[in-house]
């Protein structure tokens, strides 16, 4: 009896393991998916098949101004990246931090902050699914420090 529960506690420990293990990859693939997409596609690189790759087409960037909601498509981000590709800002140094990332199953929340050169400028809290294609943004609302 006691190699049986012996056993249990030790299959249960290596099911915890990986499944400790899987959750980790996933959380570092959303927060590869919000820098390739978003921190990079549209600070540093400027480049619009970044956020094409990372932004899912129906994506809504919802922006709280004068007590009123706005809903902005990703597709806002890609033409405007279209029409001027390269970094945005190149003067300024764009940095950012994950404040946290919580994943389950196939849905993901993040909160990251943005600084440029130094100051924090957003704190973004960015939703995303995973696709058969990958891990892609499917909301963002922000808060703008300035």
């Amino acid at each position: 009896m006691k190699r049986i529960c012996a056993l249990s506690f030790v299959i249960v420990l290596v099911a915890a393991a990986f499944a400790s293990t899987d959750s980790a990859s996933e959380t570092e693939a959303v927060k590869e998916a919000i820098v390739e997409g978003y921190i990079e596609g549209i600070f540093i690189k400027g480049d619009p098949e970044c956020v094409k790759k990372r932004w899912h087409e129906e994506c809504d960037i919802v922006v709280f101004r004068d007590k009123k909601l706005q809903k902005l498509p990703a597709s806002f981000f890609v033409e405007r990246l279209e029409k001027k590709s390269g970094p945005p800002m190149p003067d300024v140094k764009v940095t950012h931090e994950f404040e946290d990332v919580k994943v389950v199953g196939n849905a993901a929340l993040a909160v990251v902050k943005v600084f440029f050169d130094g100051k924090q400028k957003y704190t973004d809290f960015m939703n995303l699914y995973k696709f058969d294609s990958g891990w892609k943004i499917v909301t963002k609302t922000f808060y703008s420090h300035f």
